[in-house]
């Protein structure tokens, strides 16, 4: 039904942009029944053509993506203008730039659009809470992430150790209930957590993460579920609260307090004159300055903690400049990419040739649903080669001298 009905939408939308821009002769006479994007009439009518294609082409995909996670609450124009619109000013924008190196779209060799579509939600389950109904939902997908991610054997393993069906059930009997596909891919990856500590006893006798010490390992892996049960609870809790709430970790006494991560926040756990960030990312000459002078990153949010990740109510005493240097900060030069990031950066930027477009499609706000806000959906369109003029070639009629 969903589909029947986006569908009948993407035909509005080509009759609406049709009706818009009946022909390229006809485009600069006729006033579009949406607001023109800003710099539009600064492009060519062939440019114009090119960012309307394509504008088409994304909002299109972006209902897609919306609808296949059940994450359109209401069908109506306003969607799909909403997606349109932004798209086409986007696209509007960077088309402005590119025409000062590129006069015509065609003229460019080849070129790449990076769509990235926000905000679009969990798949939902709207069946039962039965181990059945919820495999049937998500267990397909489910499969083919953890295999991307780790391999056949991995998954394979996993299941012969703890099979899906019954841990399913196990957190059925604990009244968990599972609405959509993040609550079950988290809830079955702790599966792999799970067999990863179960060779470790120093971490069952050691009190973290709000566990009780013990010399028991079953005892242990309830309460470790439990454990991530109430995290989970305790996290979406939070995203209800503040949509802008990427992630974050639990400190505090029992680790019971949930610090959230946010963009532009960093927290700085302090002992002594060790400690360590997390959250936003700062630059060595950032980390440098805020630690031996207490200057804080413009736009920067910065949290304070102490070894145990309590909250500490003041800034701690400053780092010597010659204390910092011993941990190898600062970075020489202070610009210089961290070498984690510097692999990942060059290799990313090597795949990117010709001409590249960003798109970002934010699913209107009165339509996020609160669970799960931060989905995403990356897509990369590309054309290699552009060879000739797309305009009609009209040919003209001999001259008749008589």
């Amino acid at each position: 039904m969903r589909c029947k009905t986006v569908s009948v939408l993407l035909s509005i939308l080509v009759i609406f942009n049709s009706a818009i821009f009946p022909s390229l002769s006809q485009q600069s006479q006729t006033k579009p029944s949406v607001e023109q994007p800003p710099g539009w009439n600064d492009l060519t009518d062939l440019w114009k053509d090119w960012v309307n294609q394509h504008t088409e082409t994304i909002a299109g995909n972006a209902l897609e993506a919306w609808e296949k996670r059940e994450s359109l609450t209401e069908l109506d124009n306003l969607i799909f203008t909403d997606a349109y619109t932004s798209v086409r000013e986007q696209l509007t924008a960077q088309a402005l730039e590119t025409e000062k190196q590129v006069p015509l779209p065609y003229e460019m060799k080849e070129y790449t659009i990076e769509i990235v579509i926000e905000n679009t939600g969990p798949e939902k389950h709207f069946g039962p809470q039965t181990v059945e109904a919820l495999m049937e939902s998500f267990h397909k997908e489910y499969n083919f992430v953890i295999t991307a991610l780790h391999g056949e054997t991995y998954l394979r393993e996993l299941d012969t150790k703890y099979p899906p069906d019954e841990w399913i059930q196990m957190l059925l009997d604990k009244e968990v209930a599972i609405a959509d596909s993040d609550f079950y891919t988290r809830f079955l990856s702790m599966r792999g957590s799970v067999v990863n500590l179960e060779n470790k006893p120093e971490e069952w006798t050691s009190g973290k993460h709000g566990i009780s010490p013990t010399n028991d390992f079953h005892t242990y892996r309830n309460a470790f579920v439990n454990r991530e049960i109430w995290e989970h609870q305790q996290m979406r809790a939070a995203y209800l609260t503040d949509p802008h709430i990427m992630g974050g970790f639990f400190g505090g006494p029992d680790a019971e307090t949930f610090f959230p991560h946010k963009s532009g926040r960093a927290y700085v756990k302090r002992d002594g004159d060790k400690f360590t960030f997390s959250g936003e990312k700062l630059s060595p000459k950032q980390q440098f300055e805020l630690l031996s002078e207490g200057i804080i990153p413009e736009g920067h949010e910065i949290i304070y903690l102490d070894e145990n990740s309590n909250l500490l109510d003041k800034p701690p005493v400053p780092i010597s400049p010659e204390a910092l240097r011993k941990t190898g900060i600062p970075g020489r030069p202070w610009d210089e990419i961290a070498p984690e990031d510097r692999a990942s950066k060059a290799g990313s930027e090597k795949m990117i040739t010709g001409e590249h477009f960003r798109v970002h499609v934010q699913h209107p706000d009165r339509l996020i649903t609160l669970i799960s806000p931060r989905w995403e959906t990356r897509m990369y369109h590309k054309v290699k080669a552009q060879i000739q003029d797309p305009r009609p070639v009209f040919e003209v009629p001999p001259r008749d001298d008589r």
